[in-house]
């Protein structure tokens, strides 16, 4: 990260120390047309009891009615920006269910008077945020890893990923529910000046993919030496087409990683259901995942495959 960047991320973090304000969650809810009822209880539920606990903190709402969601989000970072004492942003898509007051762990256990803000802000990360899922049959959870090209991959461990209760660093993660610190939006704006202050937006990999850079560079070459400005619209657009896009919550995580040097959790501590035909979630994903490839092994089972001796090589002749 360079100096300026740096700077302007450290002096950020040291203004929200010295705040003698109180310090503010901004609440964030895009809608695209009509938002899920259910939603919207559970946004107000959280609220209210988050207030109630007397935490020190005031919590404030955006709710944005716009068709792009890269609009709605970019609306709430600047009302983040503009406001000096919203200290974190909590993005949540609208139609999204999670348990406030009684709920069940990763274990299947009830718990009482749980709190999702309250979870993830008790977990002190850059950026956390819930595991979300696909709304629909494969129910493939956001979140990934950046693999060689720039782009993402998504390779889940069940046991690890899906069963467990601890956070885990990921590259990217969706936005269904996530919370993030204002100091690192101060650090994705100041590397996305030259995009008119937009934190939010889509990031094409094949711009920062070595084998697309040189097949950019020869689709070149051949427009210098034929002059068919037509023909090379056409090979641009199938390297594009060929590549990958990052959405713009994958994309403003890879910023936050780039410009604010930010580390990215996921919490899978508690169940966030995207709703469609109805609540899509981690049972869903596991559900096919037993379909795909057999019933989930016991710990002990576990266990024993890692500690079973290793067959011998043979002995070469």
């Amino acid at each position: 990260m360079g100096n300026k960047k740096q700077s302007a991320f450290q002096k950020a973090r040291e203004k929200l120390r010295q705040a003698a304000t109180p310090k503010t969650i901004l609440v964030g809810i895009g809608m695209y047309r009509y938002p899920e009822p259910k939603t919207i209880q559970k946004v107000w539920m959280m609220c209210a009891d988050f207030l109630a606990r007397g935490s020190g903190y005031n919590v404030q709402m955006a709710i944005i009615a716009q068709s792009q969601t890269i609009d709605m989000r970019n609306q709430v970072a600047r009302s983040a920006m503009n406001h000096e004492e919203v200290s974190h942003v909590l993005f949540i898509d609208d139609d999204m269910d999670f348990p406030v007051g009684a709920a069940y762990n990763h274990k299947g256990e009830p718990v009482q008077g749980f709190n999702p803000l309250v979870r993830l802000l008790e977990r002190n990360k850059d950026m956390v945020g819930a595991l979300c899922t696909a709304r629909d049959e494969s129910a493939m959870p956001f979140i990934g890893w950046e693999d060689e090209r720039g782009t993402c991959t998504a390779k889940i461990d069940p046991y690890k990923h899906m069963l467990g209760g601890d956070p885990f660093q990921v590259d990217f993660i969706g936005f269904g529910m996530v919370l993030i610190k204002r100091e690192v939006l101060v650090g994705v704006l100041e590397g996305c000046r030259y995009n008119q202050g937009q934190v939010f937006d889509y990031y094409n990999t094949w711009r920062t993919s070595p084998e697309a850079r040189a097949e950019f560079a020869e689709a070149l070459k051949r427009y210098e030496t034929h002059h068919d400005q037509d023909r090379l619209a056409r090979e641009v657009e199938s390297i594009q087409a060929a590549c990958e896009r990052l959405g713009e919550d994958y994309a403003f995580c890879k910023r936050a990683r780039d410009y604010a040097g930010a580390t990215i959790w996921c919490d899978p501590s508690f169940d966030v259901d995207h709703i469609g035909r109805y609540g899509y979630g981690r049972k869903d994903w596991l559900g096919a995942y037993i379909q795909r490839e057999g019933p989930l092994k016991t710990p002990e089972e576990l266990e024993q495959e890692a500690n079973a001796p290793q067959p011998a090589a043979a002995a070469s002749e």
